[in-house]
C-alpha cells in the first residue's frame, strides 16, 4: 500500500489585512462620492428653481409697479387732479374754421360709488342706558335716514341702510339725552362703516334737552333733583347722587349750544 500525497491541491491565496482595509476604504470612497454628487445635483437643482422663482416674482413685481405705474399716469389716483394740453377747432354755422386753439383741460377722478349697507356709531363705554337718536343727511342737511334706539351692550348703534345711499360724503347728527346734539361731517368710503365718539367729543347738561343750549333752565332742573338718589335724570356722572361733581359737568359746558338748525330744534330734538 503506497501513500499519496494531494500536494497538487494549493490554498487560496490570503489576502492581508492591510489590502483589505484598502479595498474597503476605496469602495466607501466610491460610494461616498456617488452621494456627494447626487447630493451636488439635488442642491443645484434647488438652487436653480429658487433663483427661477425669485427672478420670476421680481419680474411680476416690476410688471405690476410698472403697470399701475402706467395706469395711473394716465387715468389718475381717485382724487386726483388729471391735467392735459387740448387743441380745440370751432367752426361755425357758415363751415368756416377758427384755431386750434390750446387749452388746459382739468379734471378731477372720483372712484366708482358703492351702496352702503351699514352704519355702525360707537359711544364711549357705558354712554347712556336710553334711547339715543341718529340722523345721516345730505350735503344741504336735508334727512335721508334717522335711527333711535338703546345702544347695545358694545355701546353700539348699528343703523342698517335701507334706502339707496352710496359712498360719498355726509353729515350725520346725533342727538342723545342730556347732551347737546352734535353733527360732524363725514365721508363714508366702504360698504360697512363705523363712526367713533370719545369721551369729551358729546357734551353733558342739557336738561331741558328740547332748547339744545346750556343754560338756566338746566341748572332749575338739576337744582330741583339736588340731593337726590333715585332720579338719575340729572346725574351727569352716574354715581349715584345729584351733586356739585354734576354741576360741575354742568358748569363746564356753561353757555355752550348744540348743532340742531334753530329754526328746527324742536323738531331734531323730539325722540319719539
Amino acid at each position: 500500500m503506497s501513500n499519496h500525497s494531494n500536494n497538487t491541491d494549493k490554498e487560496p491565496a490570503k489576502i492581508a489585512p492591510r489590502e483589505v482595509d484598502l479595498t474597503i476604504y476605496e469602495s466607501l470612497k466610491k460610494i461616498k462620492k456617488t452621494w456627494v454628487l447626487i447630493s451636488r445635483r439635488q442642491i443645484a437643482t434647488w438652487q436653480g428653481l429658487l433663483i427661477i422663482l425669485f427672478i420670476s416674482g421680481f419680474a411680476s413685481a416690476l410688471f405690476w409697479a410698472g403697470y399701475r405705474n402706467l395706469y395711473t399716469g394716465i387715468f389718475g389716483e381717485p382724487g386726483e387732479d388729471i391735467i392735459n394740453q387740448a387743441q380745440v377747432t370751432y367752426e361755425d354755422a357758415d363751415g368756416a374754421s377758427y384755431g386750434p386753439i390750446t387749452a388746459t383741460v382739468s379734471v378731477t377722478k372720483t372712484s366708482s360709488p358703492q351702496p352702503i349697507t351699514k352704519v355702525t356709531v360707537k359711544f364711549p363705554k357705558n354712554f347712556l342706558s336710553e334711547k339715543v337718536k341718529i340722523q345721516i343727511q345730505d350735503a344741504s342737511g336735508a334727512v335721508l335716514k334717522e335711527s333711535s334706539a338703546i345702544l347695545d351692550a358694545n355701546d353700539e348703534l348699528v343703523i342698517p341702510i335701507d334706502i339707496e345711499l352710496l359712498t360719498g360724503n355726509y353729515k350725520l347728527m346725533v342727538v342723545p339725552p342730556r347732551h347737546l346734539s352734535k353733527e360732524i361731517d363725514i365721508t363714508f368710503n366702504q360698504t360697512e362703516e363705523q363712526v367713533i365718539f370719545n369721551d369729551g367729543d358729546l357734551k353733558q347738561g342739557n336738561l331741558s334737552d328740547i332748547d339744545d343750549i346750556i343754560n338756566a333752565a338746566d341748572w332749575d332742573i338739576m337744582r330741583g333733583k339736588w340731593g337726590s338718589a333715585i332720579d338719575p335724570s340729572s346725574d351727569l356722572n352716574q354715581d349715584g347722587l345729584v351733586n356739585t361733581l354734576d354741576w360741575s359737568i354742568m358748569k363746564k359746558n356753561w353757555g355752550i349750544k348744540g348743532d340742531c338748525p334753530d329754526n328746527t330744534t324742536a323738531e331734531c330734538r323730539n325722540r319719539s
